[in-house]
């Protein structure tokens, strides 16, 4: 398909922006995600919208593979986490955390959960049972948990300094890595504002 369009843009560089030309594609330029700020932003909760929407730790988004190898682990973490989104057929040893029965969320609903929730982890999707090999481009949720002001998590992207600094954003290399750094920055809410703000 790359020959049959005039432009393509693509968020991914290197090799991908190179296999699209070697395609024959004419005009294929670097173009990063981002939030829409009209959208995502901070939300005021009520007290039963905190309880409803809040955890310890939560994340947002479809099943994937790697995700259901690796979250069940968080399950002997002694934090609350919850689970949100759908393509959770199957992940049974999940179901005690899914909300919703696995349904799809709306926007509106996301910035509750980002809103209200003490740590948003952000693990970007790939088809193995770990992290992303090829761990370059950063997804639309990283800049939406950013813009609604939420503390999040994120598994390390190449691409990540050109948008974050260590200081704006915590990034992880290894899973295993997770539970300590949730313990961690639960303990300091003051910390974890700094850091999302």
């Amino acid at each position: 398909m790359a020959p049959g369009y005039d432009f393509w843009f693509v968020f991914q560089q290197g090799q991908c922006l190179e296999a699209f030309r070697q395609a024959g594609a004419r005009n294929v330029s670097y173009l990063p995600m981002a939030a829409d700020p009209a959208v995502h932003g901070p939300v005021t909760l009520s007290e039963e919208e905190r309880r409803l929407y809040g955890a310890d730790v939560s994340f947002v988004g479809a099943g994937n593979a790697n995700r259901r190898s690796l979250f069940p682990s968080l399950l002997r973490q002694p934090w609350s986490f919850k689970l949100w989104g759908n393509e959770w057929e199957g992940a049974d040893d999940l179901q005690s955390v899914l909300q919703l029965n696995g349904a799809r969320i709306d926007t509106a609903t996301c910035m509750k959960v980002f809103s209200a929730t003490s740590i948003n982890l952000n693990l970007h999707s790939t088809t193995g049972g770990g992290l992303d090999p090829q761990a370059d481009f950063v997804n639309p949720r990283t800049f939406e948990l950013a813009a609604c002001g939420a503390f999040q998590l994120v598994d390390h992207r190449s691409l990540l300094p050109e948008f974050f600094t260590p200081q704006e954003i915590v990034s992880f290399r290894s899973f295993d890595e997770v539970p300590g750094l949730a313990q961690r920055w639960l303990r300091d809410s003051a910390a974890r504002q700094t850091t999302a703000s």
